[in-house]
């Protein structure tokens, strides 16, 4: 789109002579996306002053201009020939087609006199466009155009430059100019695990299936929106599909998608989890867009929602990525040396990780909102925080049983504790956490604050004492696990053998070559 005027220099600021030419005569509209707007510039700058501005070149660039609209309608039913820069395949050409049909139907110029210059890689062919032979935008086309616009009178009746055919390489000197700017396409690499839901129809009409449908609040909580699942897509990809279990199809119906998951047991909460979301996604605690851990291939990964596509306000799209959790342990991760120690670390490790996870990620950052809730007078957002902890909890346990926390657990048995008080309390912890989660969701259901905290308090307490004895029991594994040095002697003789024996590998494999 365009502004009238020249732009500054070309070949030694010197322009061609005129041979009796007037000015003005012949008049270019240049249609353009915003990103091409270096592009447009040069080519308005190098083709003016080679035809000594006798080509007048039109783009639209002053976007502040309350009457752009009639400015472009006038440009371009006066001009005599249109070029279009088609730079990006995902190019919204709308402007473009209006000011294309508004050129085309002004005067019987027909297809001619379109110049539809795109990018490599720009391989559509718009029905705005039909009728119109495309020219790859590079060093050649450009030049071309250029040689039959000034010296071959291919679009007018006039020479611009009289004379021979660009004696002096006039052409390819000022398409090295325009090039420059023509951009390269940009290539998404999207990440592989990756799966998209949508669309979510917003309805009215509750149907009661289970895993169809769910009812969010809307309002503050006054109205009620049934969210239908039940014509939702679920986009796969080629690589998620059999880490999945999902067999043939990367495309499959929201109902056929939970058929295949329900069957595996360390699967069948990711569609739960994104109905919880789309029930109310502002009571899912902190951590809204990360859910419960899934195991894939034998490795933890933790699905996140990426993108959450949303009409008024309402969900009807999610995007998730699958992302590996860095932090997880495992034996093939670690070269072995049979050491009777590494199971028992192991376990300790884990412990650890849930009881840092259990205290400082989702009960004390609970009890500091509740409190704060309820020095506001806001029971509304106690209770929300009260039902995202909810929420939170829930899904550490779903990830506690992916893990079989329980079996870590049993190497509490073999821990040396300071006393048999100690013991005692350590085995007692893990079957009083459940009683006393039992008696938190009924606080919460009374909205018994009080009790609540209370709760949490004891939590909390149980927590310090498990982190200080099972962070003493990591400190003695750790030093009791043998290195290579102690475990195996003469590693370092049997690497350096190693060592020898690929290099006359590699040598002999050259040899052959």
């Amino acid at each position: 789109m365009g502004v009238r005027g020249g732009i500054g220099g070309l070949v030694n600021d010197t322009e061609i002579p005129s041979g009796g030419v007037v000015a003005n005569e012949f008049s270019i509209f240049i249609c353009f996306r915003e990103a091409d707007e270096k592009l447009a510039k040069e080519f308005k700058k190098q083709i003016e002053r080679a035809s000594g501005r006798r080509i007048s070149v039109h783009i639209f660039t002053d976007k502040a201009n309350p009457e752009y609209m009639r400015w472009i309608h006038d440009e371009v039913r006066s001009s005599d020939l249109l070029i279009l820069l088609h730079t990006d395949p995902a190019q919204n050409l709308t402007a473009i087609g209006y000011e294309i049909g508004l050129f085309r139907g002004s005067r019987d110029y027909g297809a001619s006199k379109v110049i539809w210059f795109r990018s490599e890689g720009v391989t559509e062919s718009p029905f705005m466009l039909s009728g119109i032979e495309p020219k790859v935008m590079n060093k050649n086309t450009v030049s071309e155009f250029l040689r039959k616009l000034l010296y071959q009178s291919q679009y007018h009746h006039v020479n611009y430059i009289p004379g021979e055919d660009d004696p002096a390489g006039l052409c390819n000197l000022i398409t090295d100019d325009i090039v420059q700017f023509i951009p390269t396409i940009i290539e998404p690499e999207f990440y592989q695990l990756r799966l998209i839901i949508s669309p979510i129809e917003i309805s009215n009409v509750r149907s009661y299936e289970d895993q169809m449908q769910v009812v969010r609040p809307v309002g503050g909580g006054k109205e009620e929106l049934v969210l239908n699942f039940e014509p939702a897509q679920v986009h796969v990809s080629e690589t998620l599909l059999p880490m999945l279990g999902i067999q043939g199809r990367y495309r499959l119906t929201w109902r056929h998608f939970i058929e295949q998951l329900e069957t595996r047991e360390n699967l069948k909460t990711l569609p739960l989890d994104i109905m919880n979301i789309a029930q109310d996604d502002k009571l899912v605690g902190t951590y809204t867009r990360v859910l419960t851990p899934l195991k894939l291939n034998n490795k933890n990964f933790w699905p996140v929602i990426s993108r959450i596509d949303r009409r008024n306000g309402i969900p009807v799209g999610f995007y998730l990525i699958f992302i590996e959790d860095p932090t997880a342990i495992s034996r093939t991760d670690i070269f072995q040396f049979n050491n009777a120690q590494f199971d028992k670390l192991l376990n300790i490790v884990m412990m650890l990780n849930y009881s840092r996870r259990f205290r400082w990620s989702i009960v004390e950052p609970a009890m500091n909102r509740i409190w704060s809730a309820l020095s506001r007078a806001d029971l509304a957002d106690a209770y929300g925080v009260a039902k995202s902890l909810q929420n939170e909890l829930d899904r550490m346990e779903l990830c506690a049983k992916l893990d079989k926390l329980d079996v870590a657990l049993n190497a509490l048995a073999s821990f040396e504790f300071e006393s048999e008080q100690e013991r005692e309390e350590m085995l007692g912890m893990w079957p009083e956490y459940f009683n006393s989660r039992q008696s938190l969701n009924e606080a919460i259901d009374a909205q018994n604050y009080e009790r609540v905290l209370e709760i949490l308090d004891r939590f909390i307490a149980n927590s310090r004492k498990f982190l200080t004895v099972a962070s003493r029991e990591y400190a003695k594994t750790v030093n009791a696990t043998q290195t290579m040095d102690e475990n195996a002697p003469d590693w370092r003789k049997e690497l350096a053998v190693m060592v020898a024996r690929a290099i006359e590998k590699q040598n002999a494999q050259a040899d052959d070559t």
